[in-house]
């Protein structure tokens, strides 16, 4: 359904037209703007409300999903020696796979 659909729809009220319009990706400007005569204050309260119901139904899901990738990241740090930094790190539970471990300390 299209934005001009549902601001044209007589059967639904303002509260679930900012709903349809949310759901199709819409912002909260333009919600305030097309629904309640620029009232954004109302058109954030009814993206709040939309945004929780849509967030327990996606937390609902019936299956469960773990996350098993692993991706590396570059860190430049100055100061501490690679010795204090890597056990530090290691005693976050960040490991590393460097060759930079392997050089001489």
């Amino acid at each position: 359904m299209s934005y001009q659909a549902i601001l044209s729809n007589s059967t639904l009220n303002k509260t679930q037209k900012a709903k349809a319009l949310f759901s199709l990706g819409y912002s909260r400007r333009d919600v305030a703007t097309w629904i309640t005569n620029g009232n954004y204050g109302f058109a954030h309260n009814i993206w709040k409300k939309w945004n929780e119901e849509i967030g327990s139904a996606i937390v609902s899901l019936p299956f469960e999903f773990t996350f098993q990738r692993t991706f590396g990241i570059e860190l430049e740090i100055y100061g501490p020696s690679r010795v204090t930094l890597l056990s530090k790190l290691r005693a976050e539970g960040i490991y590393t796979l460097s060759l930079h471990d392997a050089l001489p300390i």
